[in-house]
């Protein structure tokens, strides 16, 4: 389930890759994000035959492989409970779900934020469903840099709640243990991912596509993002086999 999705195209990339998976993806976005991206499916062959049927012209579309949710999050937040969720079909609440927020969630306070997780994670899916939460987001807002960062982002009148509750990788880490993801709640930043998780021979694909010789400034800016993840195994332990040992950073 990918959270703000976008323009993002992953799931057809994952059809190309892994053809004969079973997979059931869902994105959520504002319905003036998924009207155009389902109109660019339809348009487009190369996209939409890999879907179990055309998409009509809406806001949404649902499939057995493929969902896009027109959605604000926000309608999730601290629902009680005898009130109706906002309807999400084809999310079977007893299958393995992970969960990606790629500069999504840092757009909300947290408290919206911890209460989304929730909804998500004892109301769309069972308490023993195995789930997982990963995270993008920048982390370091104290230092130049950061509140460089933070100061042209307020002149555009854009905030992150999140960067100053959450700024650095073990308070990502406890953020997810407190989301109820205590199995695995582990954390990198990209500068670390960028050297000890990239081939040497993808380092050298990408340099080949442009010359970069500023190497510090290329370090200062991978230091202020990060992934966070973390999982709950449930009645099983999917998340733990492949995901254990994934090096984060110490």
């Amino acid at each position: 389930m990918s959270l703000g999705a976008g323009t993002d195209t992953r799931f057809f990339r994952l059809c190309d890759v892994y053809p004969d998976v079973r997979l059931v993806y869902h994105e959520i976005d504002f319905p003036t994000n998924t009207l155009p991206k389902i109109a660019c499916i339809q348009r487009q062959p190369v996209l939409s035959r890999k879907l179990p049927q055309t998409p009509r012209t809406s806001a949404s579309y649902h499939s057995s492989t493929y969902n896009l949710h027109a959605l604000d999050l926000r309608s999730l937040v601290a629902p009680s409970e005898d009130a109706p969720l906002p309807e999400l079909p084809n999310l079977d609440p007893t299958i393995p779900t992970l969960i990606l927020s790629e500069m999504c969630l840092v757009y909300l306070q947290p408290q919206t934020v911890q209460s989304i997780i929730s909804t998500f994670a004892t109301r769309y899916l069972q308490p023993t469903t195995p789930a997982s939460l990963i995270l993008y987001e920048p982390i370091l807002p104290q230092d130049a840099f950061g509140r460089t960062m933070i100061s042209n982002l307020q002149t555009r009148n854009i905030h992150l709640p999140t960067l100053t509750t959450y700024p650095g990788l073990g308070d990502q880490r406890a953020r997810l243990a407190g989301y109820g993801f205590k199995d695995g709640a582990k954390a990198a930043d990209t500068n670390f991912i960028w050297k000890h998780w990239v081939s040497e021979e993808e380092k050298e694909r990408v340099a080949s596509l442009e010359m970069l010789d500023e190497f510090e400034e290329l370090e200062l800016l991978l230091r202020h993002y990060c992934f966070a993840w973390g999982w709950r195994d449930g009645a099983s332990d999917v998340f733990s086999k492949a995901w254990t040992d994934v090096q984060e950073q110490t």
